[in-house]
């Protein structure tokens, strides 16, 4: 019985392992961590051992087997053994540690499987760090793992006493099913899930008590159909919601444009959120030019990431909280497309980004939805000037010498207002709005050089961010974040204006088809915001794990944990709660479709 003993000390330092992670994970991210008490950091400890206890069950089965092995095998050395157990072990939890504290900083989100599609592209997946907070991060790593073995090998198994096989290997058993049940959460009829944890409104009490370990292994082993995922209302109920959200009108309370085939440039702006884009300390350049054209003052981001962005302004389609429909080779092809509307029409259509056109599947989203020809980083061989995303955006935002032929549908997506901030440009002190007023100083003289060519009295400019970003130090996934704008300008535009109808990225595909005159029944989520005959504007914002809903004059902010919304803050009354259900399952069962 000596075994069992030694293998619960094993378990218990496991637990202290995963305890010790916790106010670490906190001390990494302090911004986030201001005006909490001693209590709320006992606090997490303390509920987080809801799931540190069936991670470490998960983790003690293995010494287990190996215990038993050794009952029939004399001649195995099992210390030997578990050290060998105990060395991957230890790197792969220090990389999960210290991958969760760090990122967390730039995510605002905890470390799981989702994030793994990144890795496909390692070269942009880390574009966001300078070599320095790499070189930080792997000696963290190193220090993590020297510890976590070091305590790990101190409670293993140092000496084996004449013990009774039979009886031992019971016990053993036993613990072993006592591990499977542990590791379920017990016998009651809920699996352990993240929401275990959750205590708090503070949404970062409740992700710093999330084993980040225990995150990982559950959302690798969680890979629903999309149609399973969020279906908590009756089919017709959900459906029945959606259409009054999203009802097709075609009618015009107001005329934005002089023509019906102007040529289209879309500017995405990375990252240019309202609080970059409309500061004047920061982008003084897009303050005048939205003097000067149609501004969207009431948009919000469906999503938290390019990807998604793209998704919602390129195809009138809704983000999901945790799915990238761009990086789902077998959806896309079924996904509605702006650029295959407007090619029916005779546009010749072309997509424009100075980077890595192939991260998660771009390129093939894009060819699969209607452009004809995609440029990336390689093709902009003069580009003197690069970071770790690709060329500067002074070189992406020029007037091309050979226009396409119109009328045309050309889309640019700019890069350098992004992570690691490097740009050639110093204006602010602060390296991130550096790096918006740089892109903002581009926009502007690419404005102004379209404004003097040939091409200005036909030509529409749109100008909108795929997401918005926190203020440094700020939570990135607040409403205020994914509050965005959105500038038409040109001279197709009839005369300057304010819209501030409630919308979404989504809604520009149907807002834009509408006052050209095409129909848009192909985009089931996309709204004309400017017909006279909407009565329930809603914006939806899903990002990792959550969403927020901006509707009737107020905000709710969700968690979404195994299937459910738990309320984070804001209005969260039944019908609210309601209304955000049906959406969900609206926007899941949907996008599982596109693949029929």
């Amino acid at each position: 019985m000596v075994y069992v003993f030694q293998l619960l000390l094993l378990w218990a330092a496991l637990l202290l392992v995963f305890a010790a992670q916790k106010p670490l994970f906190m001390l990494a991210n302090l911004g986030y961590a201001e005006g909490l008490t001693i209590g709320d950091w006992a606090a997490v400890v303390w509920h987080g051992l809801r799931l540190d206890v069936p991670m470490a069950c998960l983790l003690l089965a293995t010494p287990i087997v190996l215990a038993g092995v050794r009952l029939f095998v004399p001649g195995m050395n099992l210390r030997r053994a578990l050290t060998v157990y105990f060395v991957p072990l230890s790197l792969l939890l220090s990389l999960i540690f210290v991958a969760d504290a760090a990122l967390y900083g730039f995510w605002g989100a905890k470390l799981d499987a989702v994030d793994l599609m990144y890795a496909h592209h390692p070269k942009d997946m880390f574009a966001s760090l300078t070599a320095g907070y790499a070189a930080v991060g792997l000696l963290a790593v190193a220090a993590a793992a020297a510890a976590i073995f070091a305590l790990l090998r101190a409670a293993a198994v140092r000496r084996l006493p004449p013990t009774r096989r039979w009886t031992t290997l019971a016990a053993l058993t036993l613990m072993l099913g006592g591990c499977f049940v542990g590791f379920r959460g017990g016998t009651g009829p809920s699996p352990a899930n993240p929401g275990y944890v959750f205590f708090s409104s503070n949404r970062f009490l409740n992700h710093a008590a999330l084993n980040p370990a225990f995150n990982m292994t559950y959302s690798l082993f969680r890979r629903e159909s999309l149609g399973e995922e969020f279906q908590s209302l009756a089919p017709a109920e959900a459906e029945r919601i959606a259409a009054d959200i999203y009802a097709p009108h075609a009618d015009l309370a107001d005329t934005l444009l002089r023509c019906h085939r102007p040529d289209i440039v879309l500017v995405i702006w990375e990252g240019g959120g309202w609080n970059m884009a409309c500061n004047d300390t920061v982008a003084p350049f897009y303050g005048r030019l939205r003097r000067e054209g149609v501004c969207f003052d009431s948009l919000y981001a469906n999503g938290h990431r390019t990807d998604r962005g793209l998704v919602s302004l390129l195809s009138g389609w809704p983000s999901l909280p945790n799915h990238s429909l761009m990086n789902r080779a077998d959806l896309c092809p079924g996904l509605p497309s702006l650029a295959r509307s407007l090619a029916r029409e005779g546009y010749a259509t072309e997509f424009c980004y100075g980077g890595d056109a192939d991260f998660t599947n771009m390129r093939g989203y894009l060819f699969e939805t209607g452009f004809a020809r995609i440029r990336s980083g390689a093709d902009y061989r003069g580009a003197a000037v690069r970071n770790n995303w690709g060329i500067a955006d002074e070189y992406l935002l020029r007037p091309d010498p050979q226009p396409l032929p119109s009328p045309s549908f050309q889309v640019l997506l700019t890069l350098s207002s992004h992570e690691s901030w490097e740009v050639p440009y110093s204006r602010l002190a602060d390296e991130r709005e550096n790096a918006f007023a740089y892109t903002d100083s581009c926009l502007y003289a690419f404005v102004r050089r379209l404004q003097h060519s040939p091409r200005w009295d036909s030509l529409l400019v749109i100008v909108v961010p795929d997401h918005g970003v926190a203020a440094t130090g700020g939570y990135p996934y607040t409403p205020e974040v994914a509050h965005i704008p959105m500038l038409w300008i040109g001279g197709a535009v009839l005369r300057p204006a304010t819209v501030s109808a409630l919308m979404n990225q989504s809604d520009l595909a149907a807002t834009l088809l509408a006052q050209m005159g095409l129909p848009f029944g192909d985009f089931p989520f996309s709204r004309n915001v400017l017909s006279r005959h909407r009565q329930r504007p809603v914006a939806a914002h899903c990002f990792k794990n959550g969403l927020n809903l901006i509707a009737g004059g107020s905000t709710s902010s969700y968690e979404c944990v195994d299937g459910r919304l738990l309320p984070i803050g804001g209005d969260t009354c039944a019908a609210t709660q309601t209304l955000a259900r049906a959406l969900l399952q609206q926007y899941y069962s949907r996008s599982a479709a596109l693949g029929r």
